[in-house]
């Protein structure tokens, strides 16, 4: 479990209650992704579990894994969340090399046309 509460400043006052603490596990599929936070910080590794105070606003976690598409997830900083995000495998497109295009097209001669 990552702890990101040790980066952020203690905002609170001396007395006064600590704020409530918000629990988000992230997981993918494939499981192994990177989780980075919108600085490109890496968090770490799905499935991932972390803990921080609670707070307005959404937070947006990017997904990665080499041979996939990646994603992203928006998360509420006020409320506890189990996002599973699946992945999409990247495509290969195949191109045709242009060394071999003159030997692909034919003139109207040979496919039989006449001028």
């Amino acid at each position: 479990m990552v702890d990101l509460t040790s980066t952020l400043p203690d905002l609170s006052p001396e007395g006064r209650t600590p704020p409530l603490i918000v629990h988000w596990h992230i997981d993918s599929e494939p499981r192994g992704a990177q989780v980075l936070d919108a600085s490109g910080q890496v968090h770490g590794i799905t499935p991932l579990s972390v803990e921080l105070p609670s707070s307005p606003g959404l937070t947006r976690f990017s997904i990665r894994l080499d041979g996939y598409v990646d994603s992203s997830v928006s998360l509420d900083g006020s409320r506890d969340d189990s996002p599973k995000v699946f992945l999409r495998r990247k495509t290969t497109v195949l191109k045709t090399p242009t060394s071999i295009l003159p030997n692909l097209i034919k003139s109207k001669q040979e496919l039989g046309y006449e001028d």
